[in-house]
């Protein structure tokens, strides 16, 4: 009650007009947002192979050790993540990130094929 006395009320006009629709010379029509070219429809894919072939032919010893090995990279590239330095670079921390996806996807096969043959025995 006491800001309201000391603070004067501003005079605001009423609008001018009641229409409330764009004036004609902004509005557009639907033509103008319609695509011209037509997108392809998505490429329908391929059945792939659960395991690459070279991966069935590979010893479980073999295999085994392959999947240390990226596990091992893998805890490499998270320890070296948390760096404070590396992780404000911000080209490095990229890097880093599309080396562990690239690793993630090659231990992914490694470790259903390992399964499988434990799951077979």
């Amino acid at each position: 009650a006491l800001v309201q006395r000391y603070i004067p009320r501003l005079a605001i006009p009423p609008p001018t007009h009641t229409h409330t629709s764009p004036p004609p010379h902004t509005r557009t029509s639907p033509q103008v947002f319609q695509s011209k070219t037509r997108t392809p429809p998505p490429k329908k894919q391929t059945k792939v192979e659960s395991e690459p072939a070279h991966i069935v032919k590979v010893s479980t010893r073999k295999l085994e050790e392959q999947i240390e090995a990226h596990e091992k990279r893998i805890k490499e590239i998270d320890l070296e993540m948390l760096d404070p330095k590396v992780y404000a670079d911000g080209l490095r921390m990229k890097e880093l990130q599309e080396e562990r996806a690239k690793v993630v996807g090659e231990l992914t096969p490694l470790e259903a094929e390992w399964l499988r043959r434990a799951c077979s025995d």
